[in-house]
């Protein structure tokens, strides 16, 4: 293989990193925001045995918020994953293509949008949680404020 085919090759290959390096920072910042809710289930499953009555109803909604939170995150951390995924068999699809000269170039383009649509869905879970977030602190301001 000629020098300048090997850098073609490498460089199909090695681009979708930048994918990854992407996806996975999104990763991390949706697991940090996942662990928050997580915390304060074990706080409160806790605090609900030793509250007064009047409290336990408050206790329970915030409970079903929070339960709520996870299971978005979960899936849109999930979905982030299946489109790390998707990027690392493009990655190895490219390099086979290249190499081999396979003709995988509609394996290629279905993995491809695969890996969008997964990422779009993986967002818009994030923006759902983000969304349930506002809406409760939005539900305990009201509560305090004098209208």
């Amino acid at each position: 293989m000629e020098i300048e085919n090997l850098i073609k090759v490498l460089q199909a290959s090695i681009a979708p990193c930048v994918l990854i390096s992407g996806l996975g920072l999104l990763l991390l910042s949706i697991s940090n925001r996942f662990v928050r809710p997580i915390d304060r289930i074990r706080q409160l499953c806790h605090a609900i045995k030793d509250a007064p009555p009047e409290d336990q109803n408050i206790i329970r909604e915030r409970l079903q918020i929070y339960y709520t939170r996870c299971r978005l995150l979960r899936v849109s951390i999930a979905l982030i994953v299946a489109s790390i995924f998707f990027v690392s068999l493009m990655m190895v699809m490219l390099f086979t293509n290249l190499v081999f000269h396979v003709q995988l170039v509609f394996l290629i383009k279905l993995v491809f949008i695969g890996m969008l649509g997964c990422l779009v869905a993986a967002l818009i879970f994030f923006l759902l949680d983000i969304r349930l977030t506002l809406h409760s602190i939005k539900k305990d301001v009201d509560k305090h404020l004098i209208k």
